[in-house]
């Protein structure tokens, strides 16, 4: 294998390991949002019911 593609192959994974953390943040930042705001405009889980079903949905293949 070509030196420069197995470095490159490694950098790949260093930077998929990278987006994996950075994603788990900021996933944890925005349900934290998303609680906060929940209780401060007080939206129930029924309220949001419909809104949450649609992002659930999955696509048939």
């Amino acid at each position: 294998m070509n030196k420069i593609y197995s470095e490159l192959l490694a950098q790949k994974k260093e930077i998929e390991d990278q987006l994996s953390e950075v994603k788990k943040s900021e996933r944890t930042a925005a349900l934290k949002m998303v609680k906060e705001l929940c209780e401060e405009f007080q939206f129930t889980a029924k309220m949001l019911g419909p809104s949450l079903a649609k992002g659930r949905r999955r696509l048939k293949p």
